[in-house]
């Protein structure tokens, strides 16, 4: 049957169902482990999955590369989880297990973000 309109269907007032809950991402074991990281100063860090970082805001990427783009993804990120989270979406895996932790020591050493304080 065809409702004539302000026919819908009319709110009983009941609460919605709560939202699932997203299970928490499961990372390749080497991306759950803590790993060292040498840092521009010659010190050496371990990076673990809730290490605070900041990224530069301002892209310092080849702009049309796919560091670019990647950059773009990942640079609003708080820890390194939210990164690796921002760098591979939900069904798109690293091709190796530490490839993300390859990146982020890459962006530390060139000046591109930061370890913030309070980290691992």
């Amino acid at each position: 049957s065809v409702l004539a309109p302000g026919q819908g269907v009319k709110d009983s007032g009941a609460a919605a169902p709560p939202a699932a809950v997203a299970a928490p991402r499961q990372w390749p074991a080497g991306l759950s482990q803590r790993v060292s990281v040498k840092l521009p100063d010659g010190s050496t860090v371990q990076l673990s999955l809730e290490t605070p970082v900041r990224f530069a805001q301002e892209n310092p990427k080849k702009v049309g590369s796919r560091a670019h783009t990647s950059y773009e993804r990942y640079k609003a990120a708080k820890t390194v989880r939210e990164y690796l989270e921002l760098l591979f979406p939900v069904g798109e895996a690293p091709n190796h297990p530490l490839r993300g932790f390859t990146d982020i020591r890459h962006d530390l050493l060139k000046g591109f973000a930061t370890l913030q304080e309070g980290g691992a």
